[in-house]
């Protein structure tokens, strides 16, 4: 999902940047600034408050791009002064003519305090997100305000930061926030604590509009037999997949050996069925990260989920083998961004059930996965000689769609008989997945 932040202040976008990839990230965020998406000229701040103002360059955001808009007023308030420079702050010094600047802003600042014993201050960040028509996420905007407490030093510390962060004493940590890493203070912060509001109220709605978020962060995905890729490297290259596989090492060694068979498949029945060098890449990747998180225990499966809105079925807590594939495509984005890619996040998600009207790259993942060298379990090793022994890449395009289409409704077919004998539940996006195939004939 697009995300807008309504911003060109540079600083701020890269702090605001971290700390919503660290809080909002689990369905896929692009962050965009205001001259990313050329909207033109400054927006007038014309509230009395730090929330009318947020709002105000939020809509400015939503109404020029069509996108969920995220903006934030903020600034510094000290009780000596009546809450001033308070939504002035940015621009507190330019009735005196020292011009738009830190260091003006800061000069006026101590003249004000002269013989001010008293000097407790506080950061203020009110945050507004904004839903325009035919967004991902719908509703009334969000409002939230997040502040940290200080007070005014009598000269400046430190070189971090910007603003009024060299005088802004936070005692917890013996220092001013210019004196402390960016870390420490992205944990503290006025709009750190915004944003984590922010992200909590964000997660409420997309657990309630759980589908149609997930139906973004995947993409939708071309539905024809062959999905058109360019032939250019999709954004990564082989020395990123090789990385990606050194990176196997957390694995146990059975899981390994498994995901690498699962690639070496994939990129086989990719030449038949997706060949270009694109599509292979993508193939590749999504072998490598479908099995990611398929040792982790059922409370980290869900302690993933839940931190990125998505809320298991009863049907998908019961029904074997899901969980993982939800999971991992719900962490692609956060810890592999540069394979977050329609393709390969929709192919990880879907890879144990399947579900309607697969894209190519989900049936070449889910087939691969059943059939990979390392299965020797009798209804594999058939499926593989199935698929394999008629060599479909010696028929013309029709004859290989029919025979891609009846090997995978035979894997279907073998996964509920499995099913069955075991007493499990079916999980209802594979019976839709083995009806649309049958329909296909």
């Amino acid at each position: 999902m697009k995300l807008l932040i309504a911003s060109r202040n540079r600083k701020k976008i890269a702090e605001m940047r971290v700390l919503l990839e660290r809080d909002i990230s689990g369905i896929g965020l692009e962050l965009l600034s205001l001259d990313d998406v050329g909207f033109p000229g400054e927006i007038e701040e014309t509230g009395s408050t730090f929330e009318e103002n947020a709002l105000i360059k939020a809509r400015a955001g939503a109404e020029h791009s069509g996108l969920v808009t995220v903006a934030d007023d903020s600034g510094l308030t000290v009780a000596a002064l009546g809450g001033a420079p308070g939504i002035y702050s940015a621009r507190y010094a330019d009735d005196e003519g020292e011009g738009h600047s830190d260091e003006a802003n800061n000069r006026k600042l101590l003249r004000e305090l002269a013989g001010v014993r008293d000097r407790e201050a506080a950061y203020v960040c009110a945050m507004a997100c904004v839903f325009p028509a035919g967004a991902p996420l719908r509703g009334d905007p969000i409002v939230v305000r997040g502040t940290v407490g200080g007070e005014i030093l009598f000269s400046p510390r430190g070189s971090n930061g910007f603003g009024y962060d060299p005088y802004f004493w936070y005692e917890p940590f013996g220092g001013t926030f210019a004196e402390i890493s960016p870390e420490e203070k992205n944990s503290v912060s006025h709009r750190s604590r915004a944003i984590a509001l922010l992200a909590e109220e964000l997660g409420r709605r997309i657990a309630e509009q759980k589908d149609e978020v997930w139906a973004e962060h995947i993409g939708r995905l071309e539905r024809a037999e062959t999905v058109s890729c360019p032939a250019a490297e999709p954004g990564f290259t082989e020395a990123d997949l090789a990385a990606l596989r050194d990176g196997l090492s957390g694995l146990s060694e059975k899981r390994r050996r498994h995901v690498l068979a699962v690639e070496d498949m994939a990129v086989r029945i990719g030449a038949v069925y997706l060949p270009g060098r694109g599509p292979e890449l993508l193939l590749r990747a999504a072998a490598l990260l479908h099995d990611a998180t398929k040792e982790y225990g059922t409370d980290r499966h869900l302690e993933i989920l839940g931190r990125h809105g998505v809320r298991p079925t009863a049907t998908e807590l019961a029904a074997p083998k899901v969980l993982h594939a939800m999971s991992a495509a719900a962490l692609i984005p956060e810890q592999w961004p540069r394979f977050a890619l329609p393709q390969v996040v929709s192919a990880v998600r879907w890879h144990t059930t399947g579900r309607a009207d697969m894209s190519m790259y989900e049936k070449i993942i889910y087939l691969a996965d059943y059939i990979d060298d390392s299965r020797t379990y009798p209804e594999c090793v058939r499926l593989r000689e199935m698929f394999w022994g008629p060599d479909p890449a010696s028929m013309d395009p029709a004859g290989r769609a029919e025979h891609l289409r009846r090997v995978l409704v035979a894997s279907f077919d073998a996964t509920f008989l499995g099913l069955a004998e075991e007493g499990r539940p079916f999980h209802p996006a594979t019976v839709e997945a083995r009806n649309w195939l049958v329909m296909q004939r």
